[in-house]
């Protein structure tokens, strides 16, 4: 997680307590081996939570995001709505950088865009999605 300047407010491996999926870790690079020490959800969630309340969040692919949050959240024993999540107000960036990029498929709906130099590192895809927020909002000013 990082804030609109860029500087890093939270970079770390989560153990899922689960086994990693082959193909995930084909994706992502990320093994059994390098979350065996690292932080459990439960064990981050006051500190994402005291970093998320009350402030807009803007992720790239929202639904895939959420998801994983609101199934941790759960597995927590939390009964919390989509929209509730934290207490903040969250945004997609994949859909209007589709519309900026204009590729429009047959439908009339715009092509889903790939976040350009991400990494699927958490770091590396917050930094990349800036960069696209910086990028659409240069022609703006």
């Amino acid at each position: 997680m990082i804030d609109s300047a860029g500087e890093v407010l939270l970079d770390t491996l989560v153990n899922p307590l689960a086994e990693i999926e082959e193909d995930a870790m084909a994706v992502h690079g990320i093994t059994q081996a390098m979350v065996a020490d690292a932080p459990t959800f439960a064990e981050i969630s006051a500190k994402l939570h005291a970093l998320l309340r009350d402030r807009t969040v803007i992720v790239y692919n929202l639904p895939f995001d959420s998801k994983i949050l609101l199934n941790e959240r759960r597995r927590m024993g939390h009964n919390v709505g989509r929209l509730k999540m934290y207490h903040a107000r969250w945004e997609d960036l994949m859909l209007p950088y589709s519309a900026y990029v204009g590729d429009i498929r047959d439908n009339g709906d715009y092509r889903w865009q790939r976040l350009p130099s991400g990494d699927h590192s958490a770091a590396g895809d917050c930094q990349a999605a800036l960069e696209v927020l910086k990028e659409m909002t240069k022609e703006k000013q």
